[in-house]
């Protein structure tokens, strides 16, 4: 089914979260918009601090306040608007509507409490089930997400699962109450490669199975490439260069998002050295005057220093895919192979 065929389920407009710490104000989410249809996957990447993770938690109602503070901006989910619910109702849509993983499963289970309770907790405030009904369902997602002896391993504790395993019982309770949309953020970043590829697997099914519609937030681009519709590239919060995966990554408009693909390795690229991003990510408590990347940008002109730019359908281009940049990727790539040539 083409995006334009889905309904929109989720739209953020015009975001904007502010930190007042004693250091000064923090600039963390400076206008972020987009479109979530239903059933598709939006990857988000981006360095630490581009502000992935605190406009997801923005959106859930999880941001700490104070400090944190949410200026501007509208997330209309079904058309509703989840910033303006009060704590109680956004409670109802957390788990029910919307769920999250989080990066780091420890810190997300209660160590107090067994891994039945935790995910029948969910059950029987949002489905209304009883206990028997809510084991036997949880022990059923236990199952789904290939944790063995799922009845059994119900009243143990979070410590006695590997990390592996513990991200999955995340999973299940994600998947408990049927949500719409499930937001994962950075949830293989603490695991090694193989087990990584297999939550990668296993949520791939599990969201064509449930018709979910995803937003997986992470730093890494080789995953966003076999799991995401569409990306979207996130510098100094707000959003550098947006559309169908296929097209941002093969046909690139951002200086940042090349950068970030240019450290990527690559088996077709054998032998050929990584390129990393010179300089460091702006102190985002002193917002830039134009464009936050300029600085570490070789293809900037004066004009990026100057003005801050507007995401934009690029020229020539699929009409989804938009960049927010003042020069052209494209035209400085082909001036610069033709000097290589030269040399």
């Amino acid at each position: 089914m083409a995006q334009s065929d889905r309904n929109v389920l989720l739209e953020v407009k015009d975001l904007t979260v502010r930190f007042y710490t004693q250091e000064g104000i923090v600039y963390a989410v400076n206008g972020v918009s987009y479109n979530l249809h239903e059933g598709e996957t939006l990857g988000i990447v981006g360095e630490s601090g581009s502000g992935k993770s605190v406009h997801a938690l923005a959106m859930m109602g999880l941001i700490p306040r104070p400090p944190g503070r949410i200026e501007a901006g509208q997330v209309l989910f079904e058309g509703r608007d989840l910033l303006k619910l009060t704590d109680d109702q956004m409670r109802l849509v957390r788990g029910k509507e919307i769920a999250m993983i989080f990066q780091d499963p420890m810190t997300s289970l209660n160590p107090v409490l067994t891994v039945g309770t935790q995910i029948t907790e969910a059950l029987r405030l949002h489905m209304g089930m009883n206990n028997d009904q809510a084991r036997k369902r949880a022990a059923e997602l236990l199952d789904l997400v290939g944790i063995p002896d799922a009845m059994k391993r119900l009243d143990d504790y979070p410590h006695q699962f590997s990390g592996g395993m513990r991200q999955r019982v995340m999973i299940a309770m994600g998947l408990s109450c049927n949500p719409k949309l499930l937001i994962a953020d950075e949830p293989t970043t603490a695991l090694d490669v193989t087990i990584q590829a297999q939550i990668i697997e296993l949520v791939k099914q599990l969201k064509d199975e449930f018709n979910m519609a995803m937003i997986w937030i992470t730093h890494d681009l080789g995953v966003v490439a076999g799991l995401a519709d569409v990306v979207q590239v996130m510098y100094a919060g707000a959003v550098a260069e947006r559309g169908p995966t296929r097209e941002v990554f093969t046909d690139t408009r951002n200086a940042y998002t090349l950068g970030l693909l240019r450290s990527l390795p690559r088996l077709d690229k054998k032998g050929q050295r990584l390129v990393q991003i010179e300089g460091s990510p702006p102190d985002m408590r002193i917002p830039p005057k134009g464009d936050a990347f300029a600085p570490r940008n070789p293809y900037a002109t004066e004009r990026c220093y100057e003005e801050k730019p507007v995401l934009l359908p690029v020229p020539g281009g699929h009409p989804e895919h938009l960049s927010a940049n003042w020069y052209d990727l494209r035209e400085a790539l082909k001036q610069e192979a033709v000097a290589e040539k030269g040399v």
